[in-house]
This record gives structure tokens, C-alpha cells and sequence, in this order.
């Protein structure tokens, strides 16, 4: 959102519009807000989990397009070269949620499509070893997101010359897609916010969650 400012305007007036100031999203709102939904399946192409995919290995000896490919092979789902294909994803190095608004439902849901080009992402996996977890990561990542956007507005930070600082777009190096530090301001939407997230979350303390 730093990066991409305009897309978190979006995403709040999507939020505002369906939502409103007097409460935060829940869970039910979801359906209601697909460009929080394609930021997400954005967010898990641009920059998925890990860099290179997860690896599988050949339960039997194969052949694939004339490669012979002996049982028990390290076979790696290269979901990056995947993601970053121009000729799938149009301009593959920006982050566009727009491109996903034709894939409105779960990421669970094409998940088990036949057709690969029917796919919204591979971040989760593909074949019989899919993650597990799919529902479960779509649904934190859902609340998560949607609650985040409507609460704050977040934006470059102003160096002391007064130009806005452009943030690190590099990742730490690794298995994993962590990036490196950078600064960002991370402020409140207002102050009926502010009272409506402290009141959430004192009732949240109170029932133990």
C-alpha cells in the first residue's frame, strides 16, 4: 500500500461504500467487497509466500514431452517464473488487483480447475499437495486486509527536505518473500475510528479471544 497508494484509495471506498465508519468489517462483508478480494489474490501473485514454489517429488518414473523423469525426481512448482510471465500476467512487475476482478470467487475454488489457465494464482500450490490451509490463510488474510484499510491510511514517509521517501522493494534474501525494512506513516482514518477499534478490541479482550 505504500507503493501503491491508489490502490488502497480503492480499496477504501470500496470498504466505505459497503461498509460505512460505524463498524468494522467481519467475516460476512467479504462477498460485498471484491476489490479487497482481488487485492488479495494479487498480493499472492506479486508476491507470493516463498520465491520459487514448493517441492513435490515423482511417485513413479514419467516422461514429459520427451524428458524422462525417474520416480522419486524433486519436482519444483515454480510459481514465480509463473506469476512473472508477461505473456500471462500483463505488466507482471506492477501490482494491479484489476486483473483479478474477473476471478471473483475464493482462491479454494480454482484451486481444482483442470484448465491451469484457468488459475487466479499457484501460490497455494497445485496437483493432489495443495496446501491444506488454503480456507483457513484466505480468511485471515480477508479480515486481515479489509480491517486494516478501513481503520488506517497508510502512505510514503516525508524526508527532511520534505520529498516523500521511496520505500525498499528488495527481499532479504531466503527461502521465504520477506522484504527488506522500510519506512512508511501508518495513521488512523479518523477519531470514530480510533473509538470503534479500541471498543472492538476491549470486547474482544473481555470474551477472550
Amino acid at each position: 500500500m505504500t507503493l501503491f497508494p491508489e490502490t488502497a484509495k480503492k480499496a477504501q471506498e470500496e470498504i466505505d461504500r459497503v461498509i460505512g465508519s460505524e463498524r468494522m468489517p467481519g467475516f460476512d462483508d467479504e462477498k460485498q467487497l471484491p476489490y479487497i478480494r482481488a487485492m488479495i489474490k494479487e498480493t499472492l501473485r506479486w508476491r507470493a509466500v516463498n520465491k520459487f514454489g514448493m517441492t513435490h517429488a515423482t511417485s513413479e518414473d514419467d516422461w514429459y514431452e520427451g524428458h524422462f523423469i525417474p520416480k522419486g525426481t524433486v519436482a519444483v512448482l515454480n510459481w514465480w517464473a509463473i506469476h512473472m510471465d508477461p505473456e500471462l500476467h500483463e505488466n507482471p512487475a506492477e501490482y494491479q488487483p484489476e486483473r483479478y476482478l474477473n476471478k471473483p470467487l475464493p482462491a479454494a475454488d480454482y484451486i481444482n480447475s483442470n484448465d491451469p489457465y484457468e488459475r487466479d494464482h499457484f501460490t497455494y500450490g497445485a496437483g493432489r499437495r495443495v496446501c491444506p490451509g488454503v480456507h483457513v490463510a484466505e480468511r485471515s488474510l480477508f479480515i486481515g486486509v479489509a480491517r486494516t484499510l478501513w481503520g488506517f491510511n497508510i502512505s510514503k514517509v516525508k524526508g527532511a527536505n520534505g520529498d516523500f521517501i521511496e520505500p525498499e522493494t528488495g527481499m532479504v534474501r531466503g527461502f521465504l518473500s520477506v522484504p527488506k525494512p522500510f519506512e512508511c506513516e501508518i495513521t488512523p482514518r479518523s477519531a470514530k475510528h480510533v473509538k470503534i477499534i479500541r471498543e472492538t478490541f476491549g470486547e474482544a479482550e473481555k470474551a477472550g479471544i
